[in-house]
């Protein structure tokens, strides 16, 4: 991700592009990696800009219904795309898609067996998923959930 960065910041500060700098930074961009802090946010904002239907598969679809800021985000994520949700388990469907749907319209939602924390598929083009790690704050007896976001490239266009 280093040599992702100063890729970045040197096509940033250099006004005479070439065509084979566009692509070389277009590959590493698009290619299966770790993300940056925060470059999840941008990127799921792209793809969704792009893509035709998105695919979200959580495994507590209530745990992500009752964050506002993630329903907030919702209709950012998925853009003009049908949106389905695959989950794992919910203690109440009914309200937890009522509350999602508020963030975007849901075309199809359904249960599986997939153990994904959080994942989101595009055109079965790209998934950018999460996973969680608890981290200790101030003592033993305080934690904290911290995401790392993963792009993984599911065929070559």
């Amino acid at each position: 991700s280093k040599d992702l960065f100063d890729l970045l910041k040197t096509t940033y500060y250099n006004t005479n592009l070439k065509k084979s700098n566009i692509k070389k930074l277009q590959s590493s961009i698009f290619s299966s990696r770790k993300l940056l802090s925060g470059e999840e946010n941008v990127l799921l904002e792209y793809l969704a800009s792009q893509a035709h239907q998105v695919i979200l598969m959580v495994d507590n679809l209530d745990d992500w219904a009752y964050d506002r800021q993630f329903v907030g985000s919702l209709s950012r994520y998925v853009a003009k795309a049908k949106l389905s949700i695959m989950y794992r388990q919910s203690r109440d469907e009914r309200n937890a898609l009522k509350r999602l749907n508020q963030g975007h319209t849901i075309w199809k939602c359904e249960q599986c067996d997939k153990g994904f924390f959080i994942c989101w598929q595009y055109d079965e083009e790209y998934e950018v998923f999460g996973i969680p790690k608890e981290r200790r704050v101030l003592n033993d007896a305080t934690v904290c959930v911290v995401v790392d976001y993963f792009l993984h490239k599911l065929k070559d266009i």
